[in-house]
């Protein structure tokens, strides 16, 4: 499918992205651990099946949902998870090393959150566009890999991004 935008994407990497237009095509590409449902503010499992938070609201474990595959074929696992966030923190923009003292990979279909604070808004937050997954293998390639021309948008969503007219 092609889809004519008023302006063109700023980058393939949705960490990075904070303009509408890439926001909008990045979503169709890569997915959260959660969403809001179609039309409404409810958080709704994506990437997760399931979450559990403690009873003190520090800690939050998220259950995979099993046999999701990257674009390329890479199964996603907790680690691939855990490794987005860790490479986040380093961004000021969501500022994640105030709020997130870890994000671990307890086994390959779980991951675990444990924030500084209880944050009530957490899980709302994780639905934002802004965090979808992408395959580790892409940003092992350095800071180039979210240029259009790398070709390395891999997610684990219903589209695959392709570059052309």
């Amino acid at each position: 499918m092609r889809v004519a935008q008023s302006s063109d994407i700023q980058s393939l990497d949705p960490w990075t992205a904070s303009d509408d237009a890439t926001i909008t095509v990045l979503r169709q590409v890569y997915e959260g651990l959660v969403d809001l449902e179609p039309g409404g503010l409810r958080v709704v499992p994506k990437l997760a099946d399931s979450w559990t938070t403690s009873a003190d609201g520090r800690t939050w474990t998220f259950r995979l949902h099993p046999g999701v595959k990257f674009h390329d074929g890479t199964a996603l696992d907790a680690q691939s998870v855990a490794r987005n966030f860790a490479r986040a923190t380093a961004f000021a923009r969501f500022d994640l090393a105030t709020l997130v003292t870890s994000v671990a990979a307890t086994d390959a279909q779980t991951v675990v959150f444990t924030l500084t604070v209880q944050y009530a808004p957490f899980l709302a937050t994780l639905a934002s566009g802004s965090f979808g997954i992408v395959n580790p293998a892409c940003f092992a390639q350095g800071p180039a890999w979210s240029m259009s021309a790398s070709r390395c948008a891999q997610g684990t969503g219903s589209f695959v991004f392709e570059t052309g007219a």
